[in-house]
């Protein structure tokens, strides 16, 4: 089974939450037919020779969907560089006696700079007569 590709923006310093419906193959219409001994793991690196991940992303799979959620809060994406990197989202099958990887989907996530990372996006900020600096 091969992976379909899919592009990805995440704005830094922001929360991100996408949900992926998992396809048996590329050109499919088929899903995979996710069940409990499913297990979904996704990553980012900068590329593909880079052993350290730049982000690792929570993931949770809704069985009755065949969908994969992936999910960042603000804080770990404050603490990415803006800029391009690549993504895999691969899903261990522990059915059988060996478990079985496969990569469901893959792309270039794109994050977006931030004018403000680490300020008002992470904590409630307020000017100092009360008043949100959200303006």
């Amino acid at each position: 089974m091969a992976s379909r590709t899919k592009n990805i923006t995440i704005d830094q310093g922001s929360d991100y939450s996408q949900t992926f419906t998992v396809f048996s193959s590329p050109s499919a219409t088929t899903k995979l037919g996710l069940d409990a001994n499913h297990h979904a793991n996704a990553q980012m690196r900068k590329s593909s020779l880079h052993t350290d991940s730049a982000l690792t992303f929570n993931t949770s799979i809704t069985i009755a969907d065949d969908t994969i959620t992936l999910k960042a809060n603000n804080i770990i994406t404050s603490g990415v560089k803006s800029g391009r990197y690549l993504y895999e989202i691969v899903v261990t099958d522990k059915n059988g006696t060996l478990p079985i990887k496969t990569r469901v989907l893959e792309g270039i996530a794109t994050v977006t700079p931030s004018v403000e990372v680490g300020s008002m996006y992470t904590t409630n900020s307020t000017g100092g007569d009360g008043s949100s600096n959200y303006n």
